[in-house]
């Protein structure tokens, strides 16, 4: 049975808590041991209004690691699902690796979709930790609504957690596989702007182009479509000779967007010959856009 009461909290009750609390945080004399007052805390979450959740999930923030566990309890067991979205919240505030367990639990158990959107920005919040996890759950029999969290959460992670990605694409899952390359380049994308490639990122997309499964050598050219990673442009041209029509399709229109003219005879090629109506057309295209000035010759690297 839950510590945690079902009824709604008085907002007068959490607003004078609170000031408590914040007072006591302010003068250091906030005791996060006690164990009582953090519960008392986590009761309030269940108080729906949107400016108690945020400063509910700052206090947390700032008391720290210490309400990870009374958190993770809150996340498992409180009965009002408001109050449970407001422990993951707070638990993204936190960053304790030491909640993805639970966090991990939640998002596969807990049947409110709020409740698993919050768990899954607390899981990225905390980064790199938490990428096993949430891989383990894309490899597993889970739900497509668990998944797709997970792929979500895999793929808003920072730059820190890439080690994570380069140990598991060598998963024999190809699903798992997958999920990497996707993230992979989610993340690169992402800071492209501001950073240079990471070498090995860059391998990784690379190498994945000759996976053994389609669907991993699919997302391989997507990825490095959206990233304009012009040095793929050789092995991406291998792909319009795949065995599998949707890669040739993808490399097709990869090709159009990495605009490298020495695609051209080869995409005029597929254009004439491939078995496919749909990666006919789209070599044509390709040869369309690599051939009009407008097309930009910027790109990765």
């Amino acid at each position: 049975m839950s510590q945690f009461s079902a009824r709604a909290i008085d907002p007068a009750q959490t607003d004078a808590l609170l000031e408590v609390v914040t007072q006591q945080i302010t003068l250091l004399t906030f005791d996060d041991r006690d164990e009582e007052m953090l519960a008392r805390l986590v009761g309030c979450l269940a108080d729906p209004r949107e400016e108690a959740q945020t400063a509910l999930a700052n206090t947390f923030g700032e008391i720290g690691e210490a309400a990870t566990e009374i958190l993770v309890a809150g996340l498992l067991t409180h009965p009002i699902a408001v109050a449970r979205r407001g422990c993951g919240r707070s638990l993204a505030k936190v960053r304790d690796p030491d909640a993805v367990p639970g966090l991990i639990h939640a998002l596969l158990k807990d049947t409110d979709p709020r409740v698993k959107s919050a768990v899954a920005s607390a899981l990225v919040a905390i980064g790199a930790p938490a990428v096993p996890g949430l891989l383990e759950i894309i490899g597993s029999d889970a739900g497509m609504t668990e998944m797709g969290q997970a792929a979500w959460a895999l793929a808003h992670m920072d730059t820190e957690a890439l080690p994570k990605f380069y140990e598991a694409i060598e998963s024999p899952l190809a699903a798992v596989r997958s999920a990497v390359v996707t993230a992979v380049g989610a993340i690169v994308k992402g800071r492209v702007d501001r950073l240079e490639m990471d070498p090995m990122a860059v391998n990784l997309l690379l190498n994945a182009l000759d996976d053994g499964d389609a669907m991993v050598r699919l997302e391989a050219v997507n990825a490095i479509a959206t990233i304009g990673l012009k040095s793929a442009v050789a092995k991406v041209m291998e792909r319009l000779k795949d065995d599998h029509e949707e890669v040739r399709r993808a490399a097709a229109i990869a090709l159009g967007k990495l605009g490298d003219r020495s695609a051209l005879v080869l995409l005029d090629e597929v254009a004439r010959g491939d078995g496919a109506s749909a990666v006919r057309i789209l070599a044509k295209l390709a040869i369309g856009a690599i051939a009009s000035p407008l097309t930009p010759n910027s790109g990765g690297t």
